[in-house]
């Protein structure tokens, strides 16, 4: 299982993250062999039994997404996916699932399937759509999700390929059906293939699912190999469960990267009678349970210690008060409705699981950044470059435009079911994408590709992709050449529109991803190759501007280390004398304004509050 067991709760023209992996993926040596139908399970025809979809025809299905727009991100399908039509038919049915219209996905793939039953995207697809309609309970829907994943990896090892997030799935659904033999036929073909730690990991889970006796060899053959401290989050936990608490101490380091892992040392550590290093290690978790609650199970009855420090727990949730497989126009309503920060933090740990499970934890916040970016700069340029639908009352709204920007088109790997119902528990994660989602949305971690790190470095490490590095922290800021992805797997990246080409930032292997940064702006540039500031109270300011009723923007970009701050100055004249209209003066050397003014004379005004060193300006009046 992942860390917690309960959740509390751009349509670009370039490739998603996830599908990279599959693009990446080449046959092997020995040419393709069709599994055979049922090879690992079994089904009778009552297990096999579904819940009945709504009648609907293909064209009805097809129809029904015809609103949607059709610039999409590329399908990278397997060298046996090669059909127009199946990709179309793998876009619709995503977009089904993301608008909550889950029995005509359901249809739909089924009618797929029979027209492509080796299909590994299209199995997949839909044991993820069988795990979401299952909510985890329904033991028949569970045997068909698993069903359809183990004949998913089968088609991708006869490529030699296997995927992280389906591997995390197998181990979910078949865990919880407790079909061992099934457990261990698929994974020990699996590890032929892939013997590396997160294949490791999610054995040790889904044996743990069944609670099975092997549980801890398991955990131990994962911890001989897992990068990191996932395998000692999800051991520590079931160390806990044990009330194992001298081992889980023995375990778990002191001071670790992963926040959650305080909070397994806390309940540990007073269970134990620890109490004043139990406090410490709550309090370096209770800020971020906030955002990620922990498990229910790990509140001690009656702990003053706990309730002082702050510490929240999970909290059942209700359930939808129908089906999503039958889910009307008004529940798609409610699907768009306002989200909370919390309930954002949570989507963007689901995407970066899907996009990234397989990086270093640079790799991860490189994954996260870019949603970020396009969260707050939105488009980058002219055509042809990547638009950005970013709209949204609030910043948790925002994020969940790009998030599921056509309907869960962009990024492949974002969680669907979290797309329709920002409550749901269906979506896969761990600590570690939990840790970089608080990371990026609080700004507390750089950005790979820029090395923006909002309000200031805290720890610089040793480069960009140093999981060290951490930020005072900002939610709003961004650089003008933040990240931009770029698609291509092989060589030097295909540069589209950019002037700066990335390469692989922060990648480990074969799931590596491009990006580049591009520096567009909607009005002047102003560089800093002309621009600096001598120290604290130096300034330099812009031509005056005879400007009408209007939008002014401006973005100053300057060292992170250093403490500028950007003012929008008014005057009747240009000759002065100059007041400032607004200004932007947070923590760090990116700031922006955006404001709208009656006509007059403007310029803009950086400001050294404390620090020196050159710096960026675009700036645009109306």
């Amino acid at each position: 299982m992942p860390v917690n067991i309960l959740r509390q709760s751009m349509i670009l023209t370039v490739l998603s993250l996830s599908s990279l992996s599959a693009l990446a993926a080449q046959p092997s040596a020995t040419p393709f062999k069709k599994p055979p139908a049922g090879e690992i399970l079994n089904l009778s025809p009552a297990d096999a039994a579904m819940t009945a979809g709504e009648p609907s025809s293909e064209a009805a299905i097809f129809a029904a997404g015809a609103e949607c727009p059709s610039a999409e991100a590329a399908f990278a399908g397997d060298p046996n996916e090669d059909s127009a039509d199946l990709a179309d038919r793998y876009r619709q049915s995503r977009r089904l699932i993301a608008s909550g219209q889950w029995s005509r996905a359901k249809t739909l793939l089924e009618a797929s399937l029979a027209i492509y039953p080796d299909s590994r995207n299209l199995h997949q697809l839909y044991a993820e759509l069988l795990w979401y309609m299952s909510d985890g309970t329904n033991r028949n829907l569970l045997k068909q999700a698993a069903r359809e994943a183990v004949r998913a990896a089968e088609i991708g090892l006869g490529f030699e390929t296997v995927d992280p997030s389906l591997t995390r799935r197998l181990a979910e659904v078949l865990g919880r059906t407790r079909d061992k033999a099934a457990f261990e036929k698929i994974f020990n073909a699996i590890r032929k293939v892939d013997d590396g730690a997160g294949v490791r990991l999610e054995v040790a889970r889904g044996l743990r699912l069944m609670k099975d006796s092997g549980t801890e060899a398991a955990f131990h053959d994962a911890l001989d190999g897992a990068e990191g401290e996932l395998a000692m989050t999800d051991f520590g936990e079931w160390l806990l469960d044990q009330r194992r608490d001298d081992e889980v101490l023995s375990l778990l380091p002191k001071n670790p990267g992963l926040r959650y892992i305080h909070l397994l040392r806390g309940v540990a550590l007073e269970r134990l009678g620890r109490m004043q290093e139990a406090r410490g290690a709550y309090v370096q978790f209770a800020n971020y349970s906030r955002f990620f609650p922990a498990p229910a199970r790990f509140r001690i009855p009656g702990s003053t210690l706990q309730a002082e420090t702050g510490i929240r727990f999970q909290t059942p949730k209700k359930k939808m008060a129908k089906s999503p497989a039958s889910i009307s126009a008004e529940d798609i309503t409610n699907i768009t409705a306002a989200i909370t920060d919390a309930q954002a933090e949570f989507g963007l740990s689901y995407m970066i699981y899907g996009e990234a499970v397989g990086e270093s934890v640079a790799g991860k916040r490189g994954a996260g950044w870019l949603a970020r970016d396009r969260v707050l700069r939105g488009s980058v340029g002219p055509s042809p470059c990547p638009y950005v639908v970013n709209s949204g009352a609030t910043l948790a709204d925002q994020y969940k435009s790009v998030l599921c920007q056509g309907n869960g088109s962009q990024f492949n790997g974002m969680c669907l079911a979290w797309c329709s119902n920002p409550d749901t528990t269906s979506c896969p994660y761990n600590a570690e994408t939990d840790n970089v989602a608080f990371d990026v949305y609080e700004g507390t971690a750089p950005d790979p590709v820029s090395d923006h790190c909002p309000g200031g470095f805290t720890a610089f490490g040793t480069g960009v992709c140093d999981a060290a590095r951490t930020c005072v922290g900002a939610r709003n800021t961004y650089r003008l050449d933040g990240p931009v992805f770029n698609y291509g797997t092989t060589g030097t990246c295909p540069t589209l529109c950019a002037p700066t080409n990335k390469g692989k930032v922060c990648g480990n292997g074969g799931r590596d991803n491009c990006f580049y940064a591009n520096a567009y702006c909607p009005g002047t540039t102003y560089p800093a190759s002309s621009n600096s500031l001598s120290g604290t109270g130096a300034y330099k300011v812009t031509p005056a501007t005879s400007a009408a009723s209007g939008t002014h923007f401006g973005h100053l970009d300057g060292p992170d280390s250093q403490d500028f701050d950007l003012i929008l100055e008014t005057a009747s004249s240009s000759a002065g004398p100059w007041s400032t209209y607004t200004s932007s003066a947070q923590a760090g050397s990116t700031e922006e304004v955006k404001t709208t003014a009656p006509a007059g004379w403007y310029r803009w005004k950086v400001l050294s509050y404390s620090g020196s060193g050159s710096f960026t300006l675009c700036a645009k009046h109306p």
